[in-house]
């Protein structure tokens, strides 16, 4: 084996795990080819299995590490004439595919495109049957209800009218299933709150009416407008009709003036009342006769109503006694007081004093006349018509424990009041 002497040009290797090792020598000028050069290489690095260990600040070059050396091999120029090739190719493509689609393409669609036909609120069975629409592709869509557009008619199409399309294009058309219907339930005999909710559940719109009623109680429905179990429209609107209870009979009042106590309750009980309260009051009048009753005469009211009457006294009766308190007159506003006493005939021979309420009301500001009525639980017991130049004026009512009063001046409700008789 020949080893070849070391030059000036001979490198060390890096040391690799604590070992260096000597790189191949560069061949010298008496190598005359490379592989000659190879052959008296490659016995000495077979052998060289000890490596000479240096310490690690003794590589200061790049070259002393034993980093093998691959040369970069050149790219051949058939790849970039190859590469410039595809890329012009892809590229006049592109530019081809744009001129085509902006100045070809667009002008072969405006010469072939057709326009929507508008199809809303045509019957759709119909559109269909016609020979005008028979080189469209009409395809039903949605059916949908709808409570204005009758059943079978088209109310929307996708594209909309007038668009532009190809011929073959599809037409997608939403048909109307009319309103949807909903069954009437049966309220009858139902409280009527109770009912409008049911009714208000089944989208069904109602309108209430007030009749009287011998069967059905106060308060509930009586009958309804269409019948129960009809078919109807989702948001028709029905008729209910609310029960105000039986039927009540009106009679006029008669005039009691002047007549006695006796005279004046069977006076009423021709007329189907009742006599109520009767109040003694002096007065210059005849001794037990009537001088003014607690509703006017040709007042239209219901059958069995209660009639209040003052009786005329003695200024002096012994039956109102002159040391009391609380006899008439001497009661003030919203407060109560002794009415005086009468006699009841009957087996207990006992007087029943009975109380009575002032109410002060005001009267009108622009009418002459000013028609005062006070009403309790809907019933009148007291109208009388005074001057409106008086301002004010107080009215003495009578009666029995306490109720609510409502005040009217020509027609027009003033106020309400709890009247304390007791």
């Amino acid at each position: 084996v020949i080893e070849p002497q070391a030059t000036d040009t001979q490198k060390f290797t890096p040391v690799v795990g604590g070992t260096a090792q000597k790189r191949h020598p560069e061949p010298g000028p008496e190598y005359k080819q490379k592989g000659d050069f190879l052959d008296d290489v490659t016995p000495v690095k077979k052998e060289s299995k000890k490596k000479k260990k240096r310490k690690k600040d003794e590589y200061d070059d790049y070259n002393d590490y034993d980093v093998d050396y691959i040369p970069r091999r050149r790219t051949s120029v058939f790849v970039y004439l190859i590469t410039a090739v595809i890329t012009a190719a892809v590229f006049l493509g592109g530019a081809m595919f744009i001129f085509r689609t902006i100045f070809i393409t667009d002008g072969e669609n405006k010469a072939t495109d057709v326009a929507v036909p508008d199809l809303v609120g045509k019957n759709y069975m119909e559109v269909m049957s016609n020979p005008k629409y028979e080189d469209y592709r009409i395809i039903q869509g949605e059916t949908v209800y709808n409570s204005t557009v009758e059943e079978g008619f088209i109310i929307d199409q996708t594209p909309t009218a007038n668009r532009m399309m190809k011929p073959d294009a599809e037409i997608y058309v939403t048909v109307s299933l009319g309103a949807k219907k909903v069954m009437m339930p049966d309220i009858t005999n139902v409280e009527y709150r109770s009912a409008c909710l049911e009714l208000t559940k089944r989208n069904i719109l109602y309108e209430l009416h007030f009749e009287l009623s011998e069967e059905i109680a106060n308060g509930n429905v009586t009958r309804t407008e269409p019948s129960a179990l009809t078919e109807l429209d989702s948001g028709s609107k029905v008729t209910v009709y609310v029960s105000q209870g039986k039927v009540v009979k009106t009679t006029m009042v008669p005039d009691l003036k002047g007549l006695s106590e006796e005279a004046a309750r069977k006076r009423l009980e021709s007329f189907s009342l009742l006599i109520g309260n009767v109040i003694p009051i002096p007065s210059e009048e005849d001794p037990g006769t009537v001088i003014s009753q607690s509703i006017l005469p040709n007042t239209e009211v219901n059958e069995m109503t209660s009639i209040d009457i003052s009786i005329s006294s003695n200024v002096a009766d012994p039956a109102t006694p002159d040391d009391d308190p609380n006899a008439e007159g001497t009661e003030g506003e919203g407060e109560t007081a002794d009415s005086g006493s009468d006699t009841d005939e009957g087996d207990s021979g006992t007087s029943e004093k009975r109380k009575s309420y002032i109410l002060k009301v005001g009267l009108s500001t622009t009418d002459e006349k000013s028609l005062v009525e006070v009403k309790a639980m809907g019933q009148v017991i007291y109208s009388e018509e005074f001057d409106s130049s008086l301002g004010k004026v107080s009215i003495t009512l009578y009666g029995k424990g306490s109720e609510l009063l409502s005040v009217y001046v020509n027609g027009t409700l003033k106020g309400e009041e709890v009247a304390l008789y007791e």
